[in-house]
């Protein structure tokens, strides 16, 4: 943990700055930037203001394990570096700490001549999925056990909306800690369903109030890799303490880089078209985004890494931790009203 320990950290008195809330983009492995720059925000004592956590994919693991650990903790109680370290945050960061390779999120290899023949015999015989999330699901029920959905939100005090792609209904379902049809689901039934990578990984059934039958569900992130549309759930249901502000973080830089790989394999293409579909509906959202904020008074801002990170399913980049911490210390985010770079400090402390 040396890298928490950074001297001269700046916190942030936001205590009468609009309502805001966070979201969490999707974007597998890539999740460990995302959590580094989470882990900033608390420690500077920005993340336990927002009113809600909004994840899809890893951005819901981000936002269940940020919301459960939302308490900040005694300021007063430093580390060695007489830097404060809040207790529950650590938890978050343990989580992520103790993933350093793939097993430890899913078994089998894709890549390998064993994983390939796999892949060709499921798609034949009609398996489940290429590789076995169990790893991730054991890891899921340690972290959060029977927690419902609500019982988050009343225990730690902050709002959280997870997503699924419901795959008999054909539409993208919102499971929040506030809604009556939804507050009593599991969270681990929720991540579950958010993490189900189309072929990758299994597809998860379950019956949800009002259903007459099961339905199944599978990544948040092929109907919205982007879950900003979520925003208008809680704005709904807290009509007094609407959203002002939004911040967007977001697992890959927002340049994509052109490869030169040939896509003969099916698996491949499978892979580079789920891609393909999450920049697609992340470009439709930010569309959104920027009509919603011309035509009303709310603000976003979004926030990139700099750099590549890792391919999706490569959860052995442990160095991403700290890379997303560094960058959340000091992060400049995009502006979308006045379509400028800025400080999440400024962006935050100015009331619109």
């Amino acid at each position: 943990m040396d890298f928490l320990s950074i001297k001269d950290l700046e916190t942030l008195d936001i205590e009468h700055s609009d309502n805001f809330g966070i979201v969490l983009c999707g974007g597998g492995a890539a999740g460990r930037f995302q959590a580094g720059v989470l882990l900033a925000l608390a420690q500077r004592r920005i993340l336990e203001r927002a009113k809600v956590l909004i994840g899809t994919s890893v951005g819901g693991l981000n936002a269940a394990l940020f919301a459960m650990y939302g308490d900040a903790g005694d300021p007063s109680v430093l580390d060695d570096n007489g830097v404060p370290v809040p207790p529950l945050y650590t938890e978050a960061y343990n989580v992520w700490n103790n993933i350093t390779k793939n097993s430890d999120i899913y078994n089998g290899d894709i890549n390998s001549i064993i994983g390939k023949v796999g892949a060709g015999l499921g798609f034949v015989f009609g398996a489940d999925s290429i590789l076995d999330p169990q790893p991730l699901y054991n890891r899921l029920d340690s972290i959060f056990g029977q927690l419902t959905m609500g019982e988050i939100s009343d225990l730690f005090g902050t709002e959280l909306i997870l997503s699924s792609q419901d795959l008999n209904a054909n539409e993208e379902e919102f499971y929040c800690s506030f809604n009556e049809k939804t507050k009593n689901m599991k969270v681990t039934t929720a991540l579950r369903a958010t993490a189900g990578i189309p072929g990758i990984f299994k597809s998860v059934p379950f019956q949800d109030a009002g259903d007459k039958v099961e339905h199944w569900h599978v990544d948040g992130g092929t109907g919205a890799n982007n879950p900003f549309l979520a925003i208008e759930k809680y704005n709904e249901a807290f009509p007094g303490a609407k959203l002002n502000k939004i911040l967007i973080i977001y697992c890959y830089p927002d340049v994509h880089v052109e490869d030169t790989k040939v896509y003969r394999c099916f698996r491949d293409v499978l892979l580079r078209v789920v891609g393909a579909m999450l920049n697609t509906q992340e470009q439709m959202t930010e569309t959104t985004v920027k009509l919603v904020v011309s035509e009303s008074k709310m603000n976003v801002m979004a926030l990139w890494p700099k750099n590549q990170t890792c391919d999706a399913l490569d959860f052995t980049k442990t160095s991403l931790l700290e890379d997303g911490y560094r960058y959340g210390m000091g992060a400049i985010g995009y502006n979308y009203r006045t379509k400028t770079e800025m400080s999440i400090s400024d962006f935050l402390a100015v009331k619109s």
